[in-house]
């Protein structure tokens, strides 16, 4: 379930216009290489089993509607509260948002120009914010 969490955020993130392009795809493959060596040891542990099992992850999240991906999203953070405890959780969460907000900012804008987080994203963005208890 931890595992899942990543890329429950692409998802939930790319997904949120309707359309999941390559600008996105690329913007998480970087943010799994960033996170593998990354602050978070928990981001690192579910990036590195996720990665493991990509494709079929990926296939049985997208047949989910969002309500039960950020429904599996807040069990899996809850499983790292119990498991690692409150702080962990806290750097597990952050590292995720981050995650979703690199993805929407990666495609966007005009010609680069401009705001580069779109409506749909920024809407998914307040709402994990709201789901991972972040400030």
């Amino acid at each position: 379930m931890i595992a899942s969490a990543p890329v429950i955020v692409f998802l939930l993130v790319a997904a949120a216009d309707g359309n999941v392009d390559r600008k996105e795809v690329a913007a998480f493959a970087k943010g799994l290489e960033a996170n593998l060596s990354g602050k978070s040891s928990i981001m690192a542990g579910a990036l590195a089993r996720a990665v493991l099992h990509l494709e079929e992850l990926i296939q049985a999240l997208a047949a989910e509607s969002p309500v039960e991906r950020a429904a599996m999203l807040v069990v899996a953070l809850q499983l790292v509260e119990r498991d690692a405890g409150v702080p962990r959780a806290r750097i597990f969460a952050r590292a995720l948002y981050e995650l979703g907000e690199n993805v929407a900012q990666a495609s966007g804008g005009f010609m680069g120009f401009g705001n580069k987080i779109g409506k749909e994203e920024q809407v998914v963005l307040d709402a994990l914010k709201k789901l991972l208890n972040l400030d």
